[in-house]
């Protein structure tokens, strides 16, 4: 049996576990949190910010724990990390442990268990069905939206404590770490096996099939090339992408951060808010299906372009939202786009740019999105706390994911110089 099939499942549940409990179950606790604490909006959308910018910034970090020490061992002391940030903002009150717990701790346990280990991994297990496997991968975080944002919102109305969900929090960050501890490996070469199940040391995206005819081509761009970091940087394509996944980045934090604080000011019930963030979240599942089976034979530059095409609408629909339908449209809207555009994004990567720096060129395009990202959060509180609404923020978003959408559509594969 193929061991990476195994790899792509632990890595599922891992990220089950820690997107759908962290990073989606944060908006939800934030509202009755600050409502207890008698914070402000921008208070409290600074700690989401961290979150973001510490997941976001630790990359290199990451990227060299990877390398010298694997990704199980990684993955498995962020889940002390997310856990014990956890444990403090379960017990917080103040805005100082606040921002240190769910901040900084858990910001880093996150990005130690998630996105980047994950995708480093499943790069060097699939080539030819990489897109597929991220996609999959990707779509575990979905659905664990789905599940996790209503579930804590009728655990928080049934008890009565948001402080609860910090614990449940941080025990799911140990159970992945359990996971990823006992079902983790490396590489395939140190099992005997190759990339995609491949009975050669050749992928079989590079081998003739068995009536000696010429190896089948690939359908969307895969360079032969593994890039350094210094060429990757000074390439067109590599900003035009980074221009593209920050505005996808962006968006995604300004909804997970604000719609419920937004929907429940204009007179949606908060029911009604949690289920649109978790119906959000599911319908990404789609998204991110979609992208990955698509994604190895559609160039993934125009499945980030529709994501961010989708987001765009998204963010003007729920600028002006109020009745239920509206509520739905843009949970569809934006969970599709999402979804396309978080699974496009790192195939995107690795197609331009090949496997070997894979994990320093994810994690140092990853400050540049984090440095935005991490903005939005406070920036859509900062205009809520001016103007009494989140409307200006909502459409300025939508203004310039408009040119992001063109800068996808310019991208073309970079070349290396000696081609």
């Amino acid at each position: 049996m193929f061991y990476g099939w195994i790899i792509l499942a632990t890595l599922s549940v891992c990220y089950f576990l820690i997107i759908g409990s962290t990073f989606y179950g944060f908006g939800v606790v934030l509202a009755p949190m600050t409502a207890d604490l008698g914070w402000s909006r921008a208070e409290a959308g600074t700690g989401f910010s961290l979150l973001v910018l510490t997941s976001g910034l630790a990359g290199p970090l990451i990227a060299v724990l990877i390398r010298r020490f694997g990704a199980r061992k990684t993955m498995s002391a962020g889940a002390l990390c997310l856990a014990a940030g956890a444990w403090i903002t379960a017990t917080t009150t103040s805005l100082i442990s606040f921002y240190l717990g769910a901040g900084v701790l858990m910001g880093l346990g996150m990005a130690m268990q998630t996105v980047l280990p994950g995708t480093h991994l499943l790069n060097h297990w699939f080539m030819k069905r990489r897109s597929l496997a991220i996609g999959v991968f990707f779509t575990a975080g979905g659905i664990g939206a789905f599940v996790a944002a209503p579930t804590f919102n009728a655990i928080i109305e049934a008890t009565g404590s948001w402080r609860l969900i910090w614990l449940i929090i941080g025990g799911a960050a140990l159970l992945a770490g359990v996971f990823s501890a006992l079902f983790i490996r490396e590489r395939p070469e140190l099992l005997g096996q190759h990339a995609d199940g491949a009975p050669t040391s050749q992928n079989l995206i590079d081998e003739a099939d068995k009536d000696g005819n010429p190896p089948e081509q690939p359908r969307v761009y895969q360079t032969a090339s593994d890039w350094d970091l210094r060429p990757a940087l000074a390439t067109r394509a590599f900003w035009l992408v980074l221009f593209g996944v920050t505005l996808s980045v962006l968006g995604l934090h300004v909804v997970n951060s604000q719609t419920v604080l937004h929907l429940t000011d204009i007179g949606v019930s908060a029911a009604l808010a949690a289920t649109a963030l978790g119906v959000q979240g599911l319908v990404s599942t789609v998204g991110r299906l979609c992208a990955g089976v698509l994604g190895d034979r559609i160039e993934p530059r125009l499945l980030l372009a529709a994501g961010l095409a989708c987001e765009m609408i998204a963010l003007a629909v729920l600028a002006t939202a109020t009745s239920t339908w509206q509520v739905y449209v843009f949970a569809v809207f934006f969970g599709t786009g999402w979804g396309l555009a978080y699974v496009a994004a790192p195939t995107l990567i690795a197609n331009y740019f090949g496997r070997r720096n894979y994990a320093a060129l994810f994690a140092t395009m990853g400050l540049a999105v984090t440095a935005v990202g991490a903005l939005g959060p406070v920036a859509a509180g900062a205009v809520s706390d001016l103007t009494g609404s989140y409307a200006g923020a909502f459409y300025t978003y939508s203004a310039v994911a408009a040119l992001a959408v063109v800068a996808m559509l310019l991208v073309r594969p970079p070349r290396p110089r000696q081609d």
